[in-house]
C-alpha cells in the first residue's frame, strides 16, 4: 500500500509541476499582449512582471490620462463576450469602496476603481487570452 501511495504522490507532484509551468507560460503571454502598443498607456500591472508573485492571477489598473476605465463595467461587458474576469478580489466583490489593499499600496482611490483581475488555469489557452485582449481593446475604444 505504501508503494502505491508513494507512486500516486509522485504522479501528482509531476502534474503540479507541469501545470505550474503551463500557467507561467500563459501569464508571460498575457503580459506580452498587455505591453502591446494599443495598451501601452492604458494597462498598468498592479505587481510588476519581475516581482515574484502567483502566476495564477494577473491584475491591471486600467486608465489613461483622461479616463479611469471602471473595472466592474469592463468585467460585465467582457462577460457579454463569454469572458469572465473580475474587478477585484472575492473579499471586495460588489463593495462600493475601492480595494483597501490597492490604496495601502499608494494607488489613488480613483485609479483603484479601474482594477481588472484575470485568473489563469493550466486549461486556458493562448487563443483565449488573445480573445480577452482583442475584446478589451474594442471595449476601451468604445468606452
Amino acid at each position: 500500500f505504501a508503494e502505491m501511495l508513494a507512486e500516486a504522490v509522485r504522479r501528482r507532484v509531476a502534474l503540479l509541476d507541469r501545470n505550474l509551468s503551463r500557467v507561467f507560460q500563459l501569464r508571460g503571454y498575457a503580459l506580452r499582449r498587455a505591453s502591446a502598443e494599443i495598451f501601452r498607456d492604458v494597462l498598468h500591472p498592479v505587481i510588476p512582471a519581475e516581482t515574484p508573485s502567483s502566476p495564477y492571477i494577473l491584475s491591471f489598473l486600467v486608465y489613461d490620462r483622461k479616463t479611469v476605465y471602471q473595472g466592474a463595467i469592463l468585467a460585465r461587458t467582457l462577460e457579454n463576450d463569454g469572458i469572465y474576469v473580475s474587478s477585484g478580489s472575492a473579499c471586495d466583490a460588489e463593495t462600493p469602496e475601492p480595494s483597501a489593499t490597492l490604496t495601502a499600496m499608494g494607488v489613488s482611490r480613483k485609479q483603484a476603481y479601474g482594477l481588472l483581475r484575470i485568473s489563469f488555469s493550466e486549461q486556458n489557452t493562448e487563443a483565449e487570452i488573445g480573445t480577452f485582449f482583442d475584446s478589451l481593446a474594442k471595449i476601451i475604444e468604445n468606452y
